[in-house]
């Protein structure tokens, strides 16, 4: 038994919902295997002395759940830049039709005779694959298993969406066992729920609505992880999130450095808080003295006195902007900081950050070293200018990593309470191929 969870366009939160019903699965039918057969971010990882090329979403699942099936087989495919053009400069290339066919099979196979049930997770929507001939729906029909479709919360665009993937799946004859809509507003879960429903009976879809998640508090606010892989890519103009970057580059206690060269460091301090999320980004181009009365302020928390807004129960964590050649802020906000620490006699954990933006020929004054490594907080270290900076984090889609498991158990203790009658419907479903 095994069921293909895909979604209707990108960042749905396909991989949550996955992660999610992988771990109630578990709790209801005892061994539950998973599988991403086609892969495109991936990550290096080591297995029986070989370096392999695996999905990151199949690695963060392989170690979060400790998954007792080969590596290779939970993720046996992957498709990385510049792939697609050798297989249409080639026409085959090793991409070969028959052999992306065993090769998925052959996985499938061994993980679904180790397993009472198996989760597969697609990538992106269901067509996404389809310029190599196998797009999600076509590794569907390969296997023989239904379809739930993961959608954003909505109504009128949430059903278009499902429409276009409806017809992809009904292409490749691959039925759709449910829908899940993610990202819901918390006041309107039963009513899109049930018009969404109406929407499908009305079309004669016979599709059921297996589960509403509401939108998660914190859960889009990037952590310093999330962050040290964006900034990544050394002297790249542009901003990149590559998880495939291993993180190599902390430095440690007061051997802070800062040459530049190809592996440049990017997270210079607090490597212990790398699970932490940001609330608030503060681009600080003012004077010193406006920055200190603000951090010292009596009023309110530091959240609300930089952004003029209440703070809710996750938003305290402000992360503050500003040019490498803005030692006074550094050196005074990093001061602040540590002084905040020795007042209270403990070391300041999961108080904000500081990013310290600037292109690469630009660096640190040395005298800043020693305030980088006593202040208590992240300092990261961006190789853009303050605009493209505070631009690339305003675009950045935080997402699970194999590393943050605080983030992977926050998201399945938000969504698993609401996918647990969708996992009981699936597993008593007994029509269709995927039974």
């Amino acid at each position: 038994r095994a069921i293909m969870i895909c979604a209707t366009k990108q960042h749905t939160g396909k991989t949550s919902v996955a992660m999610a019903m992988l771990h109630t699965m578990k709790q209801l039918c005892g061994s539950v295997g998973y599988m991403k057969p086609v892969g495109q971010q991936w990550v290096e990882v080591l297995d029986a002395g070989q370096k392999l090329r695996i999905d990151k979403d199949a690695a963060l699942a392989h170690q979060y759940f400790g998954l007792n099936d080969a590596i290779s087989s939970v993720s046996p495919i992957v498709i990385g830049r510049g792939d697609t053009k050798s297989f249409l400069n080639e026409g085959t290339g090793h991409f070969k039709s028959d052999d992306i066919a065993a090769r998925i099979r052959h996985s499938y196979e061994n993980i679904t005779a180790a397993n009472d049930f198996v989760i597969v997770e697609g990538t992106g929507h269901c067509g996404v694959g389809s310029v190599l001939g196998w797009s999600n729906a076509r590794v569907a029909a390969a296997l023989g298993i239904d379809v739930v479709l993961v959608a954003n919360g909505g109504i009128g665009s949430t059903f278009d969406e499902l429409s276009l993937n409806f017809i992809a799946c009904r292409a490749e004859n691959v039925k759709i066992a449910g829908i899940i809509v993610n990202k819901c507003s918390p006041e309107k879960v039963d009513e899109v729920a049930h018009y969404l429903q109406r929407a499908a009976d009305r079309f004669g879809w016979k599709v059921p609505v297996l589960a509403c998640v509401p939108f998660g508090n914190d859960l889009d606010k990037p952590s310093v992880m999330d962050l040290e892989h964006l900034f990544e890519g050394g002297f790249s103009t542009a901003a990149r999130y590559d998880p495939s970057k291993s993180s190599s580059n902390l430095l440690a206690g007061p051997k802070c450095g800062f040459a530049l060269g190809e592996r440049s460091p990017v997270l210079l301090t607090g490597a212990e808080q790398r699970s932490t999320r940001l609330s608030h980004f503060e681009l600080v181009t003012s004077s010193l003295e406006r920055l200190m009365q603000k951090l010292m302020g009596t009023t309110g928390s530091e959240f609300e006195r930089f952004t003029g807004k209440p703070a809710g129960a996750h938003d305290w964590h402000v992360c503050f902007v500003t040019h490498i050649s803005r030692a006074d802020i550094i050196q005074g906000l990093l001061g602040h900081r540590a002084l905040v620490a020795t007042q209270e006699g403990r070391v300041v954990r999961s108080s904000g950050g500081l990013i310290i933006a600037g292109s690469p020929e630009h660096q640190l004054q040395p005298f800043l070293a020693e305030y980088i490594r006593v202040s208590g907080i992240p300092v990261l270290r961006s190789y853009m200018d303050m605009t493209k900076t505070m631009a690339a984090i305003q675009n950045l889609t935080p997402k699970m990593q194999a590393e943050d498991g605080q983030r992977v158990r926050h998201v399945i203790d938000l969504y698993s309470p609401y996918l647990e009658s969708a996992c009981h419907h699936i597993l008593n479903d007994s029509s269709g191929p995927g039974s």
